[in-house]
């Protein structure tokens, strides 16, 4: 089976130059993505997440860039990541932390991955 959360946080910490994990770490960097299953489906040969994308930074235009560069890489996933078939970002928003207050956007992606 696809790991398409692994995937996913592998390539974009590749491509972003940024740690990129399914948790916010205990020790925040700078700058860093996560990224969570939101929902989608699965069927036999064919896995459909829903992943929310967050980029944390230490300021709003910080966070906003890299979110860019972000839908960016998950644009580009299905041409570096060979079971990742499609992939698609339907909206980037700020979405600052209410308990930290920090910086960060929210991207919502879809993929299509082999299993």
């Amino acid at each position: 089976m696809t790991d398409a959360l692994a995937l996913a946080c592998a390539a974009l910490s590749s491509a972003l130059g940024v740690p990129c994990s399914t948790v916010v770490p205990p020790e925040r960097p700078a700058e860093f993505v996560t990224v969570e299953r939101t929902g989608g489906g699965y069927s036999v040969g064919r896995d459909e997440p829903a992943l929310a994308v967050q980029c944390w930074a230490a300021t709003e235009h910080a966070a906003y860039t890299l979110a860019l560069l972000a839908r960016e890489a998950i644009l580009a996933l299905p041409e570096a990541v060979a079971p990742i078939c499609r992939a698609q970002v339907t909206s980037i928003y700020r979405f600052p932390d209410p308990d930290s207050r920090a910086e960060r956007y929210q991207l919502d992606a879809y993929l299509v991955c082999r299993p």
